[in-house]
């Protein structure tokens, strides 16, 4: 009868308080292994066996928190304006040259997005027409890799090479026949 294998030298909740307590002495950091081994002693192998989805978890939670809030302009509270204009009456100067800078680059990026949009309307139609250019070139060339293997394919048979009127085996490969290969394929894109 067979045993279910060596047992777990700790616990689920051993671990786990093992594990709350690293976080307690390492806050807002993202777990590792290696790191985790020296400051609790604990071997690799045994938290990547029993704690890896619950260290996974705990390191995608810190990695979501990590994420600043706010990109672009760091701009200050109503608050702190008006406690700078108070004491400093050049910062209203400051504060709205800020404010009318960033209309003007709203109204520049609203003008641009409309050229965008403008230029991929007129072009739209090319861009269509250029597509199903290619859709025929494709076919044509399908079509004539299609004559050019029933071509090689027959050349094969003495009996289809009489039908035909093919000369000689497309099949073989010396530099006679891939040059008469080359002609026969000129002729065909003609």
């Amino acid at each position: 009868m067979r045993s279910e294998g060596r047992p777990n030298l700790y616990t689920d909740e051993q671990l786990l308080n093992v594990l709350k307590d690293y976080q307690k002495s390492h806050p807002n950091q993202k777990i590792k292994y290696a790191q985790l081994e020296k400051a609790t002693g604990i071997k690799v192998h045994i938290w990547k066996y029993q704690m890896r989805d619950t260290i996974e978890a705990i390191n995608k939670k810190i990695a979501g928190a990590n994420i600043p809030a706010r990109i672009g302009y760091n701009l200050p509270s109503v608050e702190d304006m008006l406690t700078n204009i108070e004491s400093e009456p050049a910062m209203m100067k400051y504060y709205l040259q800020t404010l009318l800078d960033m209309v003007n680059n709203l109204y520049q990026y609203k003008e641009a997005n409309r050229s965008i949009d403008i230029l991929n309307a007129d072009h739209k139609e090319e861009v269509d027409t250029l597509k199903m250019e290619i859709d025929e070139l494709k076919k044509l060339l399908d079509n004539q890799q299609d004559v050019l293997n029933r071509y090689i394919l027959s050349s094969a048979s003495k009996q289809k090479r009489e039908q035909e009127g093919i000369k000689d085996d497309i099949i073989q490969l010396d530099a006679e026949s891939l040059k008469r290969y080359d002609e026969m394929f000129k002729e065909l894109m003609k």
